[in-house]
């Protein structure tokens, strides 16, 4: 596992030869960095983001309520949010993402019916059983019979909708990529609504790919990237 100055150094100069490439191709010009709680225009502009795009509540499952409330403290140890943003005066927010460094318990001493697919944070000591797609238990002892270390779990990604289609989705994702990769994390992994057809595209042109066999919910997909 490398340090966290070389994580740092090593993506620093990965993002800029990134966002030079992204400069060349497209008219806007922008940076990727973390979410600033203490930043009231940040935070206006996001909930702005999911408040006025119906497409965004619908992919990301969050309103302005949710979005407020999540942004109003910080998030757990291992999660970072961060945002794609103009390097102008005015900076303007194309677009967030949230997502974990996590372990995935992938098997589990429990009936196989109903199980389905379940991940803890390192920081938790808690394991979750489903039924019906309703939680009905969490279980500190469950026995964990085999478990993927080191993965990064994509929890929230949205493009604002005046400035799709410009390369920030895929230098949004690598970014994600990279800092994983930097940080030692074997594989990536993200939830997508079945019906998403412009995300499940979007991920797939970025080396994810669908995986059934971690999830039975008709209505949404596993989707998996192995890094390099």
């Amino acid at each position: 596992m490398k340090n966290k100055s070389t994580c740092v150094t090593a993506l620093f100069l990965s993002l800029l030869l990134t966002n030079s490439l992204f400069a060349s191709k497209n008219t806007l010009e922008f940076e990727i960095v973390p979410f600033d709680y203490a930043d009231g225009n940040m935070k206006e502009q996001i909930c702005a983001m999911v408040r006025d795009d119906q497409d965004i509540q619908n992919m990301t499952h969050q309103t302005e309520e949710s979005m407020k409330e999540l942004l109003s403290k910080k998030p757990q140890e291992g999660w970072s949010l961060f945002v794609c943003r103009s390097i102008d005066d005015s900076s303007t927010i194309y677009a967030y993402m949230n997502y974990a460094r996590i372990e995935i318990a992938d098997h589990w001493e429990l009936p196989a019916k109903g199980q389905g697919f379940y991940f803890h944070l390192k920081t938790s000591s808690f394991y979750r059983t489903t039924l019906d797609e309703a939680m009905i238990a969490e279980i500190p002892s469950a026995k964990v019979l085999q478990t993927i270390n080191s993965v990064g779990y994509l929890d929230g990604f949205a493009v604002h909708k005046n400035y799709r289609g410009k390369g920030i989705a895929q230098a949004m994702l690598n970014y994600f990529e990279e800092d994983c990769r930097n940080c030692g994390t074997q594989q990536l992994m993200l939830f997508v609504d079945a019906n998403n057809e412009n995300g499940i595209r979007a991920y797939g042109k970025s080396g994810f790919k669908i995986n059934l066999a971690y999830n039975d919910n008709v209505e949404n997909y596993t989707m998996i990237k192995l890094i390099p």
